[in-house]
């Protein structure tokens, strides 16, 4: 990929939605290692023990469970952005960040608390999956066979599909 094609993708005005939801994820990432370290006070559990208080343990879990989706959800996010829609992937990646937060504060306060907004968590990442695919698809049957599936049964003006 030359510099101009980079520069190009890098500049994509469409692209100023994932890029907000990825430093808000950031910022979400860095709340939650803040708050873990503030439990490893409270709890009084010095680095680098991982054990010790089941209420500082569920924080830490919670904080390494939202790190461990990290890279999927980025990709996700990027990819459906990319290929399908920037709007329709941050506004669901939104939603992510919305179900991640409430997972956090629910498995500190209890770990029955942390299911149903981990099983949200897990279900909008299925749709990014899908949303990636759908793009992925529809780019490679455009760009490579010159099949348009939404213009040949005259959906294209109401699917959002990326550009190519």
């Amino acid at each position: 990929m030359s510099a101009s094609t980079l520069s190009l993708l890098l500049r994509d005005e469409e692209m100023i939605f994932p890029a907000i939801v990825s430093l808000m994820h950031a910022l979400q990432m860095a709340v939650m290692a803040k708050a873990v370290g503030g439990l490893r006070g409270k709890f009084k559990i010095s680095p680098p023990a991982t054990s010790g208080d089941p209420g500082f343990e569920r924080g830490l879990r919670a904080q390494q469970n939202t790190l461990e989706f990290s890279p999927i959800f980025l990709i996700l996010l990027w990819v459906s952005a990319k290929y399908l829609n920037p709007v329709l992937a941050s506004l669901t990646a939104l939603l992510y960040l919305k179900a991640r937060s409430d997972y956090f504060s629910g498995y500190c306060a209890s770990a029955e608390k942390r299911l149903r907004p981990f099983k949200r968590s897990v279900l909008i990442i299925q749709v990014l999956l899908l949303y990636s695919a759908i793009g992925l698809i529809h780019t490679a049957l455009t760009a490579y066979f010159n099949i348009n599936i939404p213009q040949k049964v005259g959906l294209d003006k109401y699917i959002p599909l990326g550009k190519l």
